[in-house]
């Protein structure tokens, strides 16, 4: 099963802990590094973050899809592979954003991903294709809400039980959020609601585990304009 812990990420857990901030600008040089040097690459020996090199054998077999068919679909799906760092790129910033912002960069990539798709392919070798792109989608959003937690657990001074239910808070949170748009993606007034409901749900869960020194710095965040998921 893949795990962030694998490969690239086990040693940065290692060195830093949950009690340490990640260096978020030398995490985002060495992520454009790991770009240009072959993130891009399904068979790259390089650190494979979202875990792409697992997942072809995985859509292979599930899509019973030959070595030919593997090798047309790889190009497209190591494009996904990239966009999905980039996202992650542009959001793990110092501090890192997990906001609607992420969610509508989510949508618009969606949508450019389907209208690339929508022809040259049969229906099996496309729903291999969004299976792929769902995965690497969940991977890195996983990745970003850890790197959020762990800011806001460095800056709220978090203790342990709080710094897990904030995790199972924005857990949920993101599950609930893709779930949405995979049911409502064509109908944004309706996707729109449902994240303000979730958003509700999440600030109310967080207002449960929060001290109300931590709510009022919190808020104090976010009038600096550090972004917000609730």
């Amino acid at each position: 099963m893949y795990s962030r812990r694998d490969e690239k990420w086990k040693w940065v857990r290692q060195c830093h802990g949950r009690s340490k901030l990640f260096k978020y600008n030398t995490y985002t040089v060495l992520l454009v590094a790991l770009l240009l040097l072959g993130a891009n690459s399904a068979n790259s020996q390089g650190p494979d973050i979202l875990g792409v090199r697992g997942l072809m054998p995985r859509l292979k077999k599930t899509y019973k899809l030959t070595t030919a068919d593997v090798a047309s679909l790889a190009p497209l799906i190591r494009q996904e592979n990239v966009e999905m760092l980039i996202l992650y790129l542009r959001f793990s910033k110092d501090p890192p954003e997990y906001s609607d912002r992420v969610w509508m960069q989510i949508i618009e990539l969606r949508g450019r991903s389907d209208t690339n798709w929508a022809t040259g392919l049969t229906g099996r070798h496309r729903s291999a294709l969004v299976a792929a792109s769902r995965v690497l989608e969940r991977r890195m959003l996983t990745i970003l809400v850890e790197d959020y937690v762990d800011f806001m657990a460095e800056n709220l001074d978090l203790d342990d039980w709080q710094f897990d239910e904030v995790t199972k808070a924005f857990v949920w949170d993101r599950k609930q959020r893709q779930a949405a748009v995979n049911k409502n993606i064509a109908n944004l007034p309706v996707l729109h609601r449902e994240f303000a409901a979730i958003a509700a749900q999440t600030e109310w869960s967080l207002g449960r585990i929060m001290t109300p020194e931590q709510l009022k710095e919190l808020r104090l965040m976010a009038e600096k304009g550090i972004p917000f998921a609730a």
